[in-house]
């Protein structure tokens, strides 16, 4: 008994020292976000300095807490209650290293600015994104050390204002930028600012989700707390945007203009896109070549092959004949439009444009070009998902599936025959911003194949080695 005791004590002692090592990082991310933001509000390049300065110091204790929880671990082979403290010191400790990166990058980017024009207007939306996620972190930091689910959930509900001030600043940037070119460099340096400080607020939900794996015992992603009023309303909203949501697609965005680009990719990326983008017509070919994404917006003007001998080409082969094609050109004249639409396009937009327009344009399309993603029931061979009534059934059984299995389905089903690697299934499935083990989703979908074949010989889903996973076209046709 007196071991077991001097044991226990023993581990109390090294949890303590974790959660101290942990507040003490959170105490030098907190200062190195705030440092940031203010550098870049008051164009103060010795703030800046002193937030890359930082850095190493954040890093150095990331590292003594990575090894302190492992000979924690080595010594008192801790129970599944206590491994969770550990595992979720690891997780935050992860977390706020990645945000002090952030940090840094904003203070390169400030120091990058040095001499040039600050709009009054943008910095002062860059500094209030700021303040809201050093706001998120300071709650989830102290819901952290008080081990307080309300207040994780607060900080994890809470992140769409930022998400939607980013996507905010982001038009107005492109508007300033096509306003006058001259403002493109400083227009891309705001751009990473504000990318970075939204990314921060996503690895303040990060630290939420661990806070709630360590009291809860499970993730907010495959389960949310019963009889929370704020969860309820996060699943109604999550009801009312549920077309939104099916309309997920992979975009292939080619275009050799880098600020465009990327400001097309990220506003995309905002409304649930997956999105890739490619600079010379040749490679986009080759690529195409290789994988077929849902719709590509294709420049006209294109190093190596144009946009318009690109388009000819995909119409001419099968598997990208139908494929949706959105022509972006600063060509205006009606000959070239109707040259462009008469090659194969079935859309047409001329630069400048407004954002908002080309992302109703490419809804409109994945509409017509997609519908089965918006449909309320999907069909393959003797599968059926009702996803009004969140149901499978197989040759009229009934399926019980977990709620990651279940989504893991409808996605295959949104997209039968078309092959999936593990990081695409974790970012169709799990979301881009989830970390966990691409292996994860080999037992998710062992889950999925024991519940889907049980009583019967033919397995829908078809393993392609190295590559990933694929609903069996074959089994929609012989089901």
């Amino acid at each position: 008994m007196v071991i077991s005791d001097h044991t226990t004590k023993a581990f109390d002692i090294d949890l303590q020292e974790l959660t101290r090592m942990v507040a003490e990082m959170g105490g030098l991310a907190e200062k190195q976000v705030a440092d940031a933001v203010d550098a870049l509000a008051r164009r103060d390049t010795e703030r800046a300095q002193r937030t890359v300065a930082a850095d190493p110091d954040i890093d150095a204790l990331q590292a003594e807490i990575e090894e302190k929880a492992v000979l924690t671990i080595a010594r008192r082979q801790p129970m599944a209650v206590d491994l969770r403290e550990i595992v979720g010191a690891l997780r935050v400790s992860n977390d706020l290293e990645r945000i002090g990166d952030l940090a840094k990058n904003i203070g390169k980017r400030v120091m990058a600015l040095d001499g040039e024009f600050h709009p009054p207007k943008l910095i002062r939306g860059v500094e209030h994104m700021g303040s809201l996620v050093l706001a998120q972190l300071k709650e989830v930091l102290d819901s952290y050390a008080r081990h307080d689910l309300k207040k994780a959930l607060a900080v994890w509900n809470g992140d769409e204002e930022v998400d939607a001030m980013c996507t905010s600043l982001f038009r107005e940037l492109l508007t300033y930028m096509m306003e006058d070119p001259r403002n493109i460099t400083f227009c891309i340096h705001l751009m990473f600012c504000a990318k970075n400080i939204e990314r921060m607020g996503d690895h303040a939900t990060n630290i939420a989700e661990t806070v709630y794996y360590m009291i809860e015992g499970h993730t907010l992603t495959d389960q949310r707390p019963k009889g929370d009023t704020t969860t309820f309303a996060m699943l109604d909203a999550e009801k009312c945007s549920r077309d939104a949501e099916r309309m997920k697609a992979n975009i292939l965005i080619v275009e050799d203009e880098d600020a465009l680009a990327l400001l097309l990719r990220y506003n995309l990326e905002a409304e649930g896109y997956e999105v890739e983008t490619v600079a010379r017509g040749d490679e986009a070919d080759l690529l195409l070549k290789e994988h077929s994404p849902d719709l590509v917006i294709l420049d006209w003007m294109l190093p190596g092959l144009s946009g318009i001998e690109l388009c000819r080409r995909l119409r001419a082969r099968p598997e990208t004949k139908q494929l949706p094609i959105i022509m972006l050109t600063a060509r205006g004249e009606e000959s070239e439009r109707v040259r462009g639409l008469a090659t194969g396009a079935d859309d047409y937009i001329v630069k400048p444009f407004s954002v908002p327009e080309l992302s109703a344009r490419v809804r409109a399309l994945l509409r017509r070009a997609l519908p089965e993603r918006l449909a309320d029931v999907l069909s393959f061979g003797d599968l059926e998902v009702d996803r009004e009534k969140k149901r499978v059934s197989r040759a009229g059984r009934a399926i019980d599936l977990g709620p990651t299995e279940y989504r893991l389905l409808e996605f295959l089903m949104e997209r039968p025959g078309r092959v999936f690697s593990r990081k695409q299934l974790l970012n169709g499935v799990w979301g881009s911003e989830i970390y966990i083990d691409e292996r994860t989703v080999d037992v998710h979908v062992g889950r999925l194949r024991k519940a889907l074949n049980r009583g019967h010989d033919t397995d829908p889903i078809r393993t392609v080695r190295g590559a990933g996973y694929a609903l069996d076209d074959r089994f929609g046709k012989t089901a």
